[in-house]
């Protein structure tokens, strides 16, 4: 099994070196040291800094510890914390708003039975009847073989 922890840090670890020198100094080097132990060091993701990070495969946990770094010791003003607190509260109704569409309940039986009317077909099955004599000598050919098996 492998040790998926351990891949989380390295991604964040990437990142941060990603980041450049003036916010790596900005962490305490506490938390430098704990995120070097932590990784897998022979995991080293690669990053293109032209593509934005969600493209990208990152691991939502990666993000998260990212997005405590960023809270803790990269927004230097309140003023800037509380931007990024907006911001982060902004994703989160943009990401409400656009599972609503695509699972509202309001339109999940409006979709299924558009659905089945488009696909229903139905053809006239001609149902051929037994005529009484036919009927009747089937009953007696089976009451015929009752009498023998006892």
């Amino acid at each position: 099994m492998e040790n998926t922890e351990a891949k989380i840090y390295s991604e964040v670890y990437a990142l941060i070196q990603l980041a450049g020198k003036d916010y790596q100094d900005m962490l305490p080097d506490k938390v430098k040291k704990s995120i070097n132990l932590k990784r897998d060091k022979g995991y080293t993701p690669i990053y293109n800094i032209n593509i934005s990070l969600e493209k990208q495969n990152i691991q939502k946990d990666s993000l998260a510890i990212l997005a405590n770094i960023q809270y803790n010791y990269w927004c230097t003003t309140e003023q800037e914390k509380r931007d990024f607190i907006k911001e982060l509260e902004q994703i989160d109704i943009d990401n409400e708003k656009r599972i609503r569409e695509k699972y509202n309940p309001d339109n999940i039986f409006k979709k299924q039975n558009s659905n089945i009317e488009k696909s229903e077909e139905t053809a006239l099955v001609q149902i051929e009847e037994e005529n009484w004599k036919n009927k009747i000598i089937k009953f007696f050919n089976k009451l015929l073989q009752r009498i023998k098996l006892k």
